[in-house]
């Protein structure tokens, strides 16, 4: 079911994609001066501390955005990732501890759909395309397995290996210019794993830049700051 319809969301993004850029072209009447934006996210250093305290995630992106056309920006970004877990035992699971570190690369374009009318508008809203994929380590250690029938405790640890994955996301966003070429933006990602190297029982529970390696989708949101050049 699932190879079925990712393919059709797919496809309809990307024809969305080059419809929406067919109209933005013309309705831009006003030629923009090319640019190079360069920004760091601000919301993966401060994610765990708000959102999920028990998985400590931590990490540093940044990203560079130039212009080719007054709507059409190739987009590269890049960062480290890394997620240490600790599962205490229960009754449904045993428990373990998991750490994860990497760095990963995004590249893709972003088309923007705002109509410009004055040559001093640079805000943005747009919505882009990303291949991207991640060199990372990960390894369980101190895992306790207790038999709640004989009252038996194994524990034993996974070593650290090192993997490979790649995945695609849809992105959408917008960029504001709050003071001349400072600017504050946001970036919802729809990831769709398409590799993961790690083919071993104790599946990757964190993959550096795209997020739950059990999970075929991922949700991924980043908030920003940045200058333009």
């Amino acid at each position: 079911m699932t190879s079925k319809i990712w393919p059709s969301i797919i496809s309809a993004f990307f024809a969305l994609f080059l419809f929406s850029g067919l109209f933005a072209q013309e309705d831009s009447v006003v030629a923009r001066k090319r640019i190079l934006r360069l920004s760091i996210d601000l919301a993966t250093p401060t994610y765990s501390y708000f959102f999920d305290k028990a998985r400590q995630r931590s990490g540093f992106e940044a990203l560079a955005e130039y212009s080719l056309t007054n709507d059409l920006f190739l987009v590269a970004e890049a960062g480290f990732h890394q997620l240490h877990y600790v599962h205490a035992n229960d009754s449904v699971s045993d428990a373990y501890q998991y750490a994860a570190h990497g760095t990963f690369v995004r590249l893709g374009v972003n088309r923007n759909l705002m109509k410009y009318y004055n040559e001093k508008d640079r805000d943005l809203f747009y919505i882009g395309g990303r291949l991207a994929g991640t060199v990372y380590d990960g390894a369980y250690s101190t895992i306790q397995i207790v038999d709640s029938y004989w009252g038996k405790q194994a524990s034993f640890a996974v070593p650290l290996h090192y993997y490979f994955a790649t995945w695609g996301e849809l992105v959408a966003g917008m960029r504001i210019e709050t003071l001349k070429n400072l600017f504050l933006g946001w970036d919802l990602r729809l990831g769709v794993k398409l590799y993961d190297s790690n083919n071993t029982a104790y599946k990757t529970l964190f993959i550096p830049g795209y997020g739950a390696g059990k999970s075929p989708v991922s949700v991924w949101l980043n908030y920003s700051i940045g200058y333009a050049f």
